[in-house]
């Protein structure tokens, strides 16, 4: 991992550090108490709770946000935010989508069985599709890319709740082209630097929506190796320094997001380094076709 990518995660880690999270949070409780702005009060409030992790108590307070602002309520019951919310001027939080128990617990733990039996098939992971080899300072990921017990359940779902997810992310409506799944593994030093699924504009063919399904052991056997969306500005696609989304890595969690926003996947630790406890994940990306429209990303 480069210096800088090292460095990158550390500050999100103290920047999501529950101590941290606690005393910002108490500073300005005693702000609004001396008269301060309750608006900017509920934002930065629910800015703080994102960013450490705490995703339902955050979501109540950005939709209180949302009715002060005249915004009504956010409009899918798994979404944490209205979507094109700005944590601050020119930056966009991502309107993730976030499901626990996600399937029933004997399911979840058959596709962590079988993940397990696959150890031997698991390959480096490149830095990204397009890329030929794999690169050590921009990703440390196993990844195994036919995980077929798996992929009937995320096209089923994908199917199902299209519509859903274009309506609680903000996103025009487009027709499925494809849908892409793979099952990613970190072991103890696993990560994956910042960076976005697509780059290029909308209207043009690509990937759409991002999605992520956590399996393993409860409780989870490895630390870290937290989701963090990064808030990101359109169109040019730069992050901001403080504010993104803490996710934890919870078995049976499933997590949605467009492919456009920022995200990191940070450093897993776990300390025996035996291939079960680590942490595992089906990646699934929607794909749309070419249609000319536009949205944030022009």
């Amino acid at each position: 991992m480069l210096d800088i990518a090292r460095k990158h995660f550390d500050v999100m880690e103290r920047l999501a550090d529950p101590l941290v999270a606690s005393g910002l949070l108490n500073h300005f409780d005693t702000q609004i108490g001396r008269g301060a702005d309750s608006s900017r009060h509920l934002l930065l409030r629910g800015n703080i709770l994102r960013r450490c992790g705490r995703l339902m108590e955050s979501r109540v307070v950005l939709n209180a946000f949302a009715r002060e602002k005249g915004m009504g309520e956010i409009p899918d019951p798994d979404a944490l935010c209205h979507p094109g919310l700005e944590s601050e001027p020119g930056f966009v939080m991502a309107p993730l989508i976030v499901i626990d128990d996600f399937l029933p617990a004997n399911e979840m733990d058959r596709l962590y069985r079988r993940a397990c039996a696959l150890e031997k098939e698991f390959v480096l992971a490149p830095s990204n599709r397009h890329a030929i080899g794999y690169d050590p300072d921009t990703r440390e990921t196993l990844v195994h890319p036919q995980f077929d017990e798996a992929d009937p359940v995320m096209r089923a779902f994908v199917g199902e709740n299209l519509l859903r997810m274009q309506r609680a992310f903000g996103l025009p409506r487009f027709d499925l082209d494809a849908i892409e799944t793979k099952l990613t593994c970190h072991r103890d030093g696993g990560f994956f630097v910042s960076h976005a699924d697509n780059h290029k504009p909308f209207g043009e063919v690509g990937r759409a929506i991002t999605c992520v399904y956590y399996l393993g052991r409860k409780p989870p056997q490895h630390r870290g190796g937290e989701l963090r969306v990064i808030d990101t500005s359109f169109p040019d696609q730069g992050m901001a320094e403080n504010w993104f989304t803490t996710v934890a890595p919870t078995p049976n969690r499933f997590v949605a997001f467009p492919s456009w926003f920022n995200h990191a996947v940070s450093p897993s630790r776990v300390p025996e380094n035996r291939f079960e406890d680590a942490r595992f994940a089906v990646s699934c990306h929607v794909l749309k076709p070419a249609d000319g429209q536009t949205w944030l990303q022009k």
